[in-house]
């Protein structure tokens, strides 16, 4: 853009106006995305698959990375598992009836990371889980009823839990992902790196853990997210390890 810019220079008591031609860049105002609070309602023991994103805004000129969710505060008594579409499943624990929430935010294709938005989960009491067939016959003025009752029972996924561990700059360590994180009783058999470290490696070794070495030159913060999985398949929620190093 060309503007034409005056500029002043004093000398003693004589002024001198000099106007001149300059190329000056005026970058383009960019706005964070706008995540907006979600609803959603699911029975106990069941799951429910939530579109966050049907109601949030990108920045300007942008659209919304899909894949870039992250579950800033989790739910305490089910699990969440973020999905590569932009959407959310929450699992119910099969025992906890009421409200549930958890934050979440998400970037845009530049980068920008919006706000903090809530996602709130009622779970109910299930009341379809009951599958009743009577079946009346009379017979000398005597009725008999005969009940079926078949219960439904529903597998819960298990929750990984966020880790936290130090190091110093370029020494490797390890660290025991699975102390902190909650099997269904099915048996916790598979870890799955979701999202890597920026500034450094991580290695996951057969017995649980993960190994984590910083570059040579970094110090500071460094993260990586995981998902858990059990012997039925099941995944967990994301969980996120937080690194410090110096």
């Amino acid at each position: 853009m060309k503007n034409i810019l005056q500029k002043t220079l004093i000398l003693s008591t004589t002024v001198l106006l000099i106007n001149c031609a300059d190329d000056i860049e005026i970058p383009a105002s960019l706005t964070a995305p706008v995540a907006k609070d979600d609803n959603a309602t699911v029975s106990s023991g069941s799951s429910t698959t939530i579109k966050v994103l049907s109601n949030d805004s990108p920045s300007e000129n942008r659209v919304l990375d899909t894949s870039s969710i992250i579950i800033t505060t989790d739910v305490k008594e089910g699990a969440t598992v973020v999905n590569s579409n932009g959407t959310v499943t929450y699992t119910s624990d099969g025992v906890f009836t009421g409200t549930e929430t958890f934050l979440y935010t998400v970037k845009d294709t530049n980068g920008t990371t919006s706000n903090k938005a809530t996602v709130r989960v009622t779970i109910s009491t299930d009341t379809t889980a009951t599958d009743t067939t009577a079946t009346n016959t009379t017979a000398t003025n005597t009725t008999a009823t005969d009940t079926k009752e078949e219960v439904v029972v529903t597998k819960t996924a298990p929750k990984a839990i966020n880790d936290s561990s130090s190091t110093t700059q370029g020494t490797a360590i390890t660290i025991s992902l699975l102390d902190n994180d909650i099997d269904n009783g099915d048996g916790l058999n598979k870890i799955t790196i979701i999202q890597d470290t920026k500034n450094g490696t991580v290695i996951l070794n057969a017995n649980g853990t993960a190994t984590y070495t910083s570059t040579s030159t970094f110090t500071g913060t460094d993260t990586f997210t995981y998902q858990v999985s059990d012997r039925n398949g099941l995944n967990s929620n994301t969980a996120t390890v937080t690194i410090t190093v110096t």
